[in-house]
């Protein structure tokens, strides 16, 4: 709930501010316990909410869910966007450290993570999800993309998929407790990223940091 202000008696949220703070309380209540552990209730119990200002702004919990979702979504193409441009026209290197501050943001919060793969995994048995799920992929893969285009791939649009499906792997590799500090993602990403990007843009530079990175 938003803090009091000096002065005044209290602060009255937004309608907005509620409803904003309803699907965040979702996302925390997903990383906790699942899917299953989403009730009205529970949620307006996190968000710090009357009971009747879930019911209020969502019917069914169904659709409480697919707003949290589609909200996460909305947070992951801003990110996304942002990065690619604020690091436009970069060198493979500079874009490449920006890829692994991002991801290491990302790791590092660990339950807004674990909400996400599970609401991923809720798409395979809800056809809404799965929709959403899937138009989502369609807009990372194209900003992927463009990005491998600038640095000469010649196929971008498959290798981009190619890409996020590995670096999906990697996530889960981490929240299975495998190493994921700054210098392993580095390597990693490196490792993934360099065979997909052609020596004339800076391939075979790439390749002597990982084999340095690959011998310390």
């Amino acid at each position: 709930m938003p803090r009091k202000t000096p002065g005044q008696k209290g602060h009255v949220p937004s309608a907005e501010q509620r409803k904003q703070a309803i699907l965040q309380g979702v996302l925390r209540v997903v990383a906790e316990g699942g899917i299953d552990a989403v009730t009205h209730r529970r949620v307006a119990e996190e968000a710090g909410v009357p009971l009747a200002s879930t019911t209020y702004y969502f019917g069914s919990r169904n659709e409480m869910l697919l707003a949290a979702f589609r909200r996460y979504i909305e947070m992951s193409v801003g990110v996304v966007f942002a990065l690619g441009e604020n690091h436009s026209g970069d060198d493979f290197e500079t874009w490449l450290e920006a890829v692994v501050e991002y991801a290491s943001g990302q790791l590092s919060d660990s339950k807004l993570l674990l909400a996400e793969y599970e609401m991923i995994l809720f798409a395979a048995r809800n056809e809404d999800f799965a929709r959403e799920y899937q138009a989502w992929q369609r807009i990372l893969a194209s900003r992927v993309a463009e990005v491998l285009e600038g640095f000469g791939v010649a196929t971008p649009l498959q290798a981009a998929r190619a890409a996020l499906a590995a670096y999906r792997g990697l996530e889960l590799d981490c929240l299975a407790g495998s190493d994921c500090s700054p210098r392993t993602l580095k390597h990693r990403l490196r490792l993934l990223i360099t065979g997909l990007v052609p020596a004339t843009k800076g391939k075979s530079k790439a390749r002597r940091n990982t084999k340095r990175g690959a011998e310390a």
